[in-house]
């Protein structure tokens, strides 16, 4: 998985069939590498590259238990539209017998 020419050094994938539940999401390692369980047949694909976000400090009594408040909010780093399958534009046909081999390359 590559953004802009170099390897996306974090995230998740998920491909999601034309008919049935979408895969589990797949975590992408420094190098842009991912492995998806996914089933046979045309799949979209969504990616999420956000960066988790530090500096907040713990409250049990809100949501999560961690108070957010004055921390910038952290931003993705590839455009939203990839971040949902049915925006991204990402096709990827998975064979029965494989190699299923899927160089995305995001811009």
């Amino acid at each position: 998985m590559t953004y802009q020419g170099d390897p996306l050094p974090f995230g998740t994938v998920m491909f999601v069939p034309e008919d049935g539940p979408p895969s589990k999401p797949a975590l992408i390692d420094s190098n842009g590498h991912y492995r998806v369980e996914a089933v046979v047949g045309q799949h979209r694909v969504q990616v999420v590259a956000m960066p988790e976000r530090k500096g907040g400090r713990p409250d049990m009594s809100i949501e999560g238990g961690i108070d957010y408040t004055g921390v910038p909010e952290t931003q993705s780093l590839i455009p939203t539209k990839y971040t949902r399958f049915h925006t991204s534009g990402i096709k990827v046909n998975v064979v029965p017998d494989g190699p299923n081999r899927s160089d995305i390359a995001l811009d």
